[in-house]
């Protein structure tokens, strides 16, 4: 099993609750897309369905978009860097992008990888990702240092997702809404999300 290379690690980023009205289209003066847009949800190995499912609820029901879940996907040993235990996020991209070509080939959308690995991003000198975007439709978000376990604690499902929401949230407002990440820490598209302290201090709103 590729996940007992994910050994706890200490806890940088974001590159990119659920109270916010829906915003089904770019605000006015955005420079985004006017015409709707499907989000496309894919559980990267053992990521739960469920959460899948909720998250997609929750999604659709926020931005008054259509939210679809695809068949999950696996990664190779030969996509983990054991040096760090981690995963690029550019080799997660790189498994999504097939479905890219082929579920938005003429449609407007986002293709959204869901993963319990830890991440991070080449080139960037921080410890790990909580989420990644490549233009023009694609992110990843990593559950993995959102969870509260891997810090000693008990479970909080609840926390979890509502961290979970946030990040995918914001991909969505930065790839769909065409949103500038903002440099208040309360705003939904902070740009420096690089500690849980961060994370749980956004705010559900743009």
């Amino acid at each position: 099993m590729l996940n007992r290379w994910f050994a706890p690690l200490a806890v940088a980023f974001s590159i990119a609750l659920s109270a916010c009205a829906p915003m089904a289209s770019p605000p006015a003066g955005s420079g985004g897309v006017t015409e709707q847009a499907t989000i496309h949800l894919v559980p990267i190995g053992d990521f739960p369905r469920a959460t899948a499912d909720r998250l997609a609820a929750v999604i659709g029901a926020r931005f008054g978009l259509s939210v679809r879940i695809q068949p999950r996907v696996s990664l190779t040993k030969q996509m983990i860097d054991y040096a760090r235990r981690q995963v690029p996020a550019q080799e997660i991209f790189d498994v999504l992008e097939p479905k890219r070509t082929l579920l938005l080939k003429d449609a407007r959308g986002v293709i959204i990888g869901l993963t319990t690995y830890d991440m991070y991003i080449r080139g960037i000198d921080w410890t790990f990702a909580f989420a990644a975007r490549e233009t023009p439709a694609l992110a990843a978000v990593s559950t993995w240092r959102m969870d509260e376990t891997h810090y000693g604690k008990r479970a909080d499902d609840e926390l979890l997702f509502a961290r979970l929401e946030k990040m995918v949230a914001k991909s969505i407002g930065a790839l769909y809404l065409g949103l500038k990440e903002s440099g208040d820490p309360a705003s939904g598209m902070f740009g420096a999300v690089r500690s849980l302290e961060d994370l749980d201090r956004i705010g559900s709103r743009f």
